[in-house]
């Protein structure tokens, strides 16, 4: 007989193995107990990170492109798991600031300052809010600086200093803004939806449409976009 033939059957072996466990569950019931408390909180707490840290990822990338709806359900999920995360508080706050819901968005940020000081994010942040609700006065020169030194920012800084433009109505600003943005940028869809919403107001509304027909072929996922489009045709 050889030793494959001897060794005792796959299913005999298992149930020896479930057979010791249950006889130390009998033997030791609060150990058992405990230990399979101890797995099922393991396991869900990994299920949760799981579950943020896929959210966010995703959020982060809508966020980044301009899909403000697209990004609101991750936020929510992520907001439901860990409610005080720094980035994920700054994510919802841009993503209310761009949806015009200002009061929303300070409060988030209020939010932020308390759970992790007034760093440079939050700073720039309220700058950025402060310009999209109007107050250039205070906020352009800052964006302007922004914009002028370049790095990380200098994009989000060129699309709340337009939007506070377009909501003052300084329609010549703004077009020399987006002139200069899309110079450097041709295919910037930032740049482009603030384009095609400059005439919009301006009632151009075959350039209008240019522009927003040019985002969606960029990028075909744009719902604001897309909606933007039908509207118009």
């Amino acid at each position: 007989m050889t030793q494959t033939d001897s060794a005792p059957p796959r299913s005999r072996l298992l149930s020896r193995s479930f057979g010791g466990i249950f006889r130390f569950a009998r033997r030791r019931p609060l150990t058992t107990l405990l230990s399979c408390l101890l797995f099922v909180a393991l396991v869900l707490f990994a299920y949760r990170e799981f579950t943020f840290r896929s959210q966010l990822k995703f959020a982060r990338r809508e966020v980044e492109r301009g899909h403000n709806a697209a990004a609101a359900p991750g936020l929510a999920t992520c907001r439901a798991i860990r409610p005080t995360d720094a980035e994920l508080l700054l994510l919802c706050a841009t993503t209310a600031r761009r949806s015009g819901l200002w009061e929303e968005a300070e409060s988030l940020l209020d939010e932020y300052s308390k759970s992790h000081g007034d760093d440079d994010a939050l700073v720039f942040e309220r700058i950025a809010l402060r310009a999209t609700r109007g107050d250039l006065e205070f906020a352009a020169p800052l964006l302007i600086a922004r914009i002028e030194a370049g790095g990380d920012r200098a994009r989000a800084a060129r699309e709340a200093l337009v939007a506070g433009l377009l909501h003052r109505f300084r329609w010549f600003e703004a077009d020399r803004n987006l002139a200069a943005w899309l110079q450097s940028s041709p295919d910037d869809t930032f740049a482009l939806m603030l384009r095609g919403k400059l005439d919009e107001q301006r009632l151009q509304t075959e350039a209008a449409l240019a522009s927003f027909k040019r985002v969606v072929e960029l990028d075909p996922d744009h719902d604001e976009a897309r909606l933007r489009t039908t509207t118009l045709l």
